[in-house]
C-alpha cells in the first residue's frame, strides 16, 4: 500500500493517489494540477454533467454528475501518471481477452494481472484450497489451473465467457469448473462451499462492492477464515462513497489485510482510448496530458484483501 495509512489499514483520501509523490510528478505538473483543481469547470463540462445527471444511468456513473470537480481532475491525472509508468515497463501488455459486454461491465484485465492475483492466491491458501471466482471475464481460474490450483470453480454471467473458459480448459487438459450463474440471485445448493479464497471484481460503487461481497459470503457458506481478493479503484467511489467503505466492510463481519494501488491493470479498447484523449487534451491542459501521442492505454484499479472474521 502507498501513500499515508488511515483508519482499517485504508490510505487516506489525500494520499489515495500518486499526485502528491514527486517520484511520480514533477514539482511544475503538481502545480498546474492543483491550479486546474480550483478553476471552474468548463461550460461543456457542466452541459455534460446536467446530461448524465438526468440520463438515468446507474449510480456507478451518475455519481461522476455531482461530485466535487477536483475529484474528477485528481482521478484522470492520476490514471495518466500511473499510465506513463507502466508504459515505460512494459508498454505491449494485452489484454487477456479481447470480448467486451458492457452490460455486464466488463474490461478483460492485462495476463500480468491475471498472473499477479495467482502469486496472491498462493501466499494466501494452499494448492489444494478450493478457490472461487465470481465473475470470470478476466479468465483468472483458467491461470490458476495452470499454476497447479486442483479446486478451483469459476462462476459467470455471460454465456460467451463461460464457453471460452470451457474450450480453454479442455484444451490444455485443466480442472476448472465452470458454472453460468447470476450473483443477483441465490446460489445453488452444489455450489455453496467452504472456498479457502474468493476473487471478485465489482463495480465500481458501493452498491456494486456489496452486492458481490454478499455474494461471495452466501457461496462460502459464511465460512470463518475466508479471504477475499476484491478488485476496485477507490478513487472511484468518490469521497464520500470511500468514507463510507470501511462501515460497509465492518457491516459485513470482515476485517481488513492489504490495501495495493494500482494492483490491476486493464488495456483501454482503441476507439475509447481516443474519446479519452480527446476529452483530456480539451478540457485537462496540463503538462501530463499535452502530448499530441498521449492516451489512456490502461485503466488502473486497486486491490484489497479481506477476511471473514464471523462464526459460521
Amino acid at each position: 500500500m502507498d501513500g499515508k495509512a488511515g483508519l482499517h489499514g485504508l490510505p487516506i483520501w489525500e494520499t489515495l493517489s500518486c499526485l502528491s509523490d514527486d517520484r511520480i510528478l514533477s514539482e511544475a505538473e503538481q502545480k498546474e494540477i492543483i491550479e486546474l483543481r480550483q478553476k471552474k469547470p468548463d461550460l461543456l463540462i457542466r452541459i455534460a454533467r446536467l446530461l448524465l445527471s438526468l440520463s438515468g444511468s446507474g449510480y456507478t456513473y451518475q455519481k461522476f454528475a455531482s461530485c466535487p470537480w477536483e475529484d474528477i481532475v485528481d482521478l484522470i491525472h492520476d490514471q495518466a501518471a500511473r499510465n506513463r509508468l507502466l508504459q515505460q515497463d512494459d508498454p505491449k501488455e494485452q489484454a487477456v481477452s479481447a470480448y467486451l459486454n458492457r452490460e455486464h461491465n466488463q474490461l478483460p484485465c492485462t495476463l500480468m494481472t491475471a498472473r499477479k492475483r495467482v502469486l496472491e492466491a498462493r501466499r494466501l491458501c494452499k494448492p489444494e484450497d478450493p478457490v472461487l471466482v465470481l465473475g470470470d471475464d478476466d479468465m483468472v481460474g483458467v491461470e490458476l489451473a495452470k499454476a497447479g490450483f486442483t479446486d478451483v470453480t469459476s462462476v459467470e454471467i455471460d454465456d460467451y465467457i463461460c464457453q471460452q473458459l470451457k474450450e480453454r480448459s479442455k484444451a490444455e487438459g485443466l480442472s476448472l469448473k465452470v458454472h453460468r450463474h447470476d450473483i443477483r440471485k441465490p446460489p445453488l445448493k452444489e455450489l455453496i462451499r467452504p472456498y479457502h479464497l474468493i476473487f471478485l471484481d465489482p463495480m465500481y460503487s458501493l452498491e456494486g462492492i456489496e452486492m458481490f461481497l454478499r455474494s461471495a459470503l452466501e457461496f462460502s457458506g459464511n465460512r470463518p477464515g475466508t479471504y477475499f481478493f476484491v478488485s476496485v479503484h477507490l478513487q472511484s467511489l468518490l469521497r464520500d462513497g470511500f468514507s463510507q467503505l470501511p462501515q460497509l466492510i465492518a457491516s459485513l463481519g470482515l476485517s481488513w489485510g492489504e490495501v495495493y494501488k494500482g494492483f490491476n491493470a486493464y488495456p483501454v479498447p482503441d476507439r475509447v482510448g481516443w474519446w479519452i484523449a480527446f476529452f483530456i487534451r480539451r478540457f485537462m491542459k496540463t503538462q501530463l496530458m499535452s502530448s499530441e501521442n498521449f492516451t489512456l492505454k490502461f485503466f488502473l484499479s486497486d486491490a484489497m484483501i479481506l477476511k471473514n472474521e464471523k462464526s459460521a
